[in-house]
């Protein structure tokens, strides 16, 4: 994964950990894998949320062995949004109900639901209303980094 690839897979997870706490969400990035009902079949999305009550107990040291609730994959220079658009069939095949690839190069975000629905989010438009995601309020273009450059220098 790129930096800009992996800043925008950290950003997301803690924007959704900010949303649910421990109590209603595990969030995870990167980790853990996932195993399908083939067991060689692996993946590891680059952001997973798994709500709380599907693990009664708790974290444990496996990988994971239920669908997670939602995944998200970023593009990155190294994957192609077609290998993108082929992990999705993978994860809503497995019971994924819903899936995002992120594109941080345009500021999308193309969202892929279990009833067979897709939608394209842009920077400017806000998740609210999700059934999926209960709760959430999140302005798309807080996934991305800014637009515009750091000022240089030390902050300090």
């Amino acid at each position: 994964m790129s930096q800009r690839s992996i800043w925008v897979a950290t950003q997301l997870s803690f924007l959704l950990k900010t949303a649910y706490d421990l109590t209603r969400a595990y969030v995870f990035v990167e980790q853990p894998t996932y195993c399908f009902e083939n067991p060689r079949q692996m993946r590891r999305p680059d952001v997973a949320l798994v709500w709380a009550n599907r693990l009664p107990a708790g974290l444990s040291d496996e990988d994971l062995h239920v669908a997670p609730d939602f995944v998200a994959e970023v593009v990155s220079p190294t994957n192609t949004f077609d290998q993108q658009v082929g992990r999705v069939a993978e994860y809503l095949e497995a019971g994924v109900p819903l899936v995002w690839v992120v594109q941080p190069a345009r500021r999308w975000v193309h969202v892929y639901r279990q009833d067979g629905s897709v939608a394209l989010l842009r920077a400017k438009h806000t998740v609210r209303d999700e059934p999926l995601l209960p709760g959430l309020a999140l302005n798309v273009a807080d996934i991305f980094p800014p637009s515009s450059p750091p000022v240089a220098g030390n902050p300090a």
